[in-house]
């Protein structure tokens, strides 16, 4: 007898603020942020547009999960507690 498992449709996916992924969320924030220090909102504000339009151009031509597997390669972001370094390129099992 097999047991039937139901699989994720989105394991790669980042976690949602409302109708937003988490990496959009932090692009407009920090554009947010320093056009309120630098005071110029306006400017910021045409910026976190265009840039944002530009993300989401690009995570819709990418794979799920793609800016994500990004951040973990270059060392930004760590992967779980078991691989932290996905650099390291020998692993012992």
């Amino acid at each position: 007898m097999s047991m039937q498992i139901n699989m994720p449709k989105h394991v790669d996916d980042l976690p949602q603020v409302l109708w937003w992924e988490a990496d959009e969320v932090a692009i407009a924030i920090s554009i947010f942020g320093i056009g309120l220090l630098t005071h110029y909102m306006m400017t910021s504000l045409i910026v976190m547009v265009i840039v944002m339009r530009l993300a989401s151009r690009m995570k819709s031509a990418a794979l799920n999960g793609a800016a994500f597997q990004v951040m973990c390669s270059s060392g930004l972001v760590q992967l779980n507690n078991e691989f932290p370094d996905l650099l390291e390129k020998e692993l012992f099992v």
